[in-house]
């Protein structure tokens, strides 16, 4: 089956440097394998890295409480990553970055492949990083401009959207929360309506 070769080439991977800061196995993806519905994240945070699983961790949990406020089971939807190795600084405190370019543009070899076995109908990109990686955000643009936009791609419908993350360290800051949370519940009601206009 073309995804456990997915699972086994990442974990022979050595396209760019992420590889040698790895503690586990690459993060490859959940969900079921004929899902009509995919997400695409940034890359693996710390617990994430732990149990090789995406989007279990804080931020995983904020995006659970989304689906579930529009009634989606999470366990029903194919969850990935745009890059599948933690990137996390090996010199001084262990703390992750931004990936870039060249490891968004080494993992892209797995990512197209998952799209177009996976051929799903509903998109969601969550945050810079994934936007990116698909060519919907160049480098230094503003991804505020394509927020909840809905596009075309492959056939797929496809939502932009912040990462999940971004709740979490809004939070500091209530009117930036509040704006965000805004922000958020209308892109989730376009994801509804996105879905269920695929299950009518």
């Amino acid at each position: 089956m073309i995804f456990d070769t997915i699972k086994q080439d990442c974990l022979s991977c050595n396209r760019c440097s992420l590889h040698e800061a790895r503690i586990g196995d690459p993060v490859t993806f959940s969900g079921p394998t004929n899902s009509k519905i995919m997400i695409i994240g940034e890359a693996p945070g710390e617990e994430e890295e732990l149990f090789s699983k995406p989007f279990i961790g804080p931020a995983g949990e904020k995006l659970n409480e989304w689906l579930n406020w529009i009634k989606v089971s999470p366990s029903s939807i194919y969850i990935t990553n745009t890059v599948k190795c933690r990137p996390v600084n090996t010199v001084g405190p262990s703390k992750n970055f931004t990936p870039f370019k060249e490891h968004i543009q080494a993992c892209n070899y797995f990512l197209s492949q998952e799209i177009e076995q996976l051929n799903p109908k509903v998109i969601v990109l969550f945050g810079r990083t994934a936007a990116q990686a698909l060519g919907f955000l160049k480098p230094g643009s503003n991804i505020q401009n394509i927020i909840n936009t809905v596009y075309t791609y492959k056939g797929s419908s496809l939502l932009i959207m912040k990462h999940p993350a971004s709740l979490l360290y809004a939070k500091r800051d209530p009117d930036k929360y509040n704006l965000l949370r805004e922000e958020y519940k209308n892109g989730f009601i376009i994801l509804k309506g996105l879905i269920d206009f695929i299950n009518s």
